[in-house]
């Protein structure tokens, strides 16, 4: 089916997100339940909260948050695409544009790929058991493990696989002791083994000059069995990138088709996880900027509520002292008019006109309106850490 663009409003998409649970809604319009919801965020929709479907089907009265006001637009558009995931389309295109209908497996090794030709180079030094899986330290070459029954087919195999990715921009490398293909704006990491099967052990020849403990050994009992390369090659792709089943991750040899005919598949399927690893990047990155920017409200908010605070508490505080100036002003206004009167203050130690000239400077300090004289007061900070270095205060 193809998409076609559709228009709400904001009233149309929270009617529909408060009428239809997101999981259900999102599948109708081809999007995930997060992707859908970060619509409802940008928009400042609000969405149902956890439980409140189950308890709605209970019969419980159940509270609808209601819609805010936004300065935001009232139109919303979305791409209505139902029953197709965004990354499956991407792989379907890349498909049709390059027209990889088959991929060919070359019957020898020469003009291999370097990373083919550095992981066989190294495979040729290891002793080699028909029974045994060859295995290579992951941070120097490729994740390939197999029998040497298997080796050369198996490296086969993954030399056109790299050939094709590179021929396409898809460049392929070992970093951090995986083989990842950088696809889009994201690695993928993709390895190539052989699996096992357990066939019975056989049994052992018994030298009767030594001591042997009988027992019963069931035939279902693992001891019974060895795990042997079975001749299967499978090509995996080992990321995560949502619940399991929804992305095909695993492409091996059957009964009825090789891997080397699943190799366009195998190639597909890589495209649409690395299509959805980008997506998840994506708005991993979109809603880590949406934290920040929230963060950066809310410590702007801090600042500016502190400062407010700040200047209120000052503000306050110099209306208060300004009340006190006034009334030591009045104060001292009293005291004068009493000594005018010959009147003895028995506080006035020395000239009375030294203290009329102190109490009025120290009124002036007070005054928040007045400029502050000069005072021993102003050096108490510098007093104190004098002292404290003496260490007597």
């Amino acid at each position: 089916m193809e998409s076609k663009i559709i228009s709400f409003t904001r009233k149309e998409l929270y009617d529909q997100v408060w009428s239809t649970p997101m999981t259900k809604l999102a599948k109708q319009y081809g999007l995930s339940d997060s992707g859908l919801a970060t619509i409802c965020k940008k928009h400042n929709i609000p969405r149902p909260l956890g439980g409140y479907w189950s308890k709605l089907r209970a019969g419980h009265n159940v509270k609808k948050i209601p819609l805010p006001s936004s300065g935001n637009t009232d139109s919303i558009e979305l791409e209505n695409s139902p029953g197709a995931r965004p990354e499956k389309k991407i792989a379907k295109d890349f498909i049709e544009k390059n027209k990889i209908e088959s991929i060919s497996v070359k019957n020898t090794l020469k003009g291999a790929h370097p990373l083919i030709k550095q992981t066989s180079d190294y495979f040729k030094t290891l002793s080699k058991k028909a029974d045994e899986m060859l295995i290579l330290p992951k941070e120097k070459y490729l994740d390939i493990t197999a029998s040497p029954g298997s080796l050369r087919r198996a490296l086969l195999i993954m030399d056109s696989v790299l050939k094709v990715l590179e021929s396409k921009n898809y460049p392929v490398v070992i970093e951090d002791s995986k083989t990842r293909v950088r696809i889009f704006d994201v690695s993928i990491t993709i390895l190539l083994k052989e699996e096992y099967k357990t066939v019975p052990k056989k049994p052992k020849d018994h030298d009767l000059k030594w001591n042997y403990e009988f027992g019963y050994t069931s035939k279902y009992s693992p001891h019974s069995y060895d795990r042997v390369p079975s001749g299967i090659l499978c090509l995996s792709i080992d990321e995560w990138v949502g619940a399991t089943g929804l992305h095909q991750k695993n492409w091996r040899d059957t009964k009825s088709v090789v891997l080397e005919d699943r190799l366009p598949k195998f190639i597909s399927g890589l495209i649409q996880i690395a299509a959805k690893k980008s997506e998840k990047t994506r708005q991993s990155k979109e809603e880590e900027k949406s934290r920040e920017e929230r963060k950066r409200i809310l410590q702007q908010k801090v600042e500016e509520y502190n400062f407010e605070k700040e200047h209120v508490s000052g503000l306050i505080e110099d209306s208060g002292n300004w009340n006190k100036a006034h009334a030591l002003r009045k104060y001292i206004a009293e005291v004068e008019k009493n000594l005018k009167s010959g009147e003895t203050i028995s506080f006035i130690e020395g000239e009375a006109e030294d203290w009329i000239e102190w109490a009025h400077n120290q009124a002036d300090r007070l005054d928040p309106l007045k400029d502050s004289p000069s005072s021993i007061l102003d050096d108490f900070e510098e007093l104190e850490k004098a002292c404290q270095r003496q260490s007597w205060w």
